[in-house]
């Protein structure tokens, strides 16, 4: 397989093929997985992001870019910590703003379990500010992934 190159400062990422069918999220130090189904062969990177392509700060595990209708699909692997997934992924995304401003944004919560009370949590809640600060409906774009530890996405 050839190492693709991020569109961010060519920073190597996975060795997932261009126009690969499937594509696996798994962060080493967690069960949870993500797949996203590629059926139709779009142009996909994926990006390790925390300790790869942002090093400064704790960020969201991984980053797809599906290249053919410009959408970035940020994705955290977690426990329960629903509230430092949604910090992270809220860091990701400012972080990366400059290189992704055309591309439309999804936002992925693989985990465990929902903490009731992840609703009051200050991290959280500045993550929904955020949202809405892009205009984004929570509902439409941010998905919580619960079962079995697993998330599948058609990308």
């Amino acid at each position: 397989m050839n190492l693709q190159k991020c569109l961010l400062n060519q920073v190597v990422i996975s060795d997932c093929e261009e126009r690969q069918p499937n594509i696996t999220s798994k962060d080493q130090k967690s069960s949870r997985v993500h797949y996203a189904h590629n059926k139709l062969h779009k142009r996909i990177f994926h990006c390790v992001v925390d300790g790869q392509l942002i090093t400064q700060v704790t960020a969201s595990d991984f980053l797809l870019l599906n290249e053919d209708e410009q959408i970035a699909y940020f994705i955290e692997t977690k426990g329960a910590k629903v509230a430092k997934a949604a910090q992270q992924l809220e860091i990701t995304a400012k972080r990366l703003r400059a290189d992704l401003s055309n591309y439309e944004y999804r936002f992925r919560i693989v985990h465990r379990k929902f903490p009731p009370e992840t609703h009051n949590d200050a991290k959280y809640l500045s993550f929904l500010r955020y949202l809405d600060s892009l205009g984004i409906n929570s509902s439409d774009k941010v998905r919580y992934g619960r079962h079995e530890n697993e998330m599948h996405d058609d990308i």
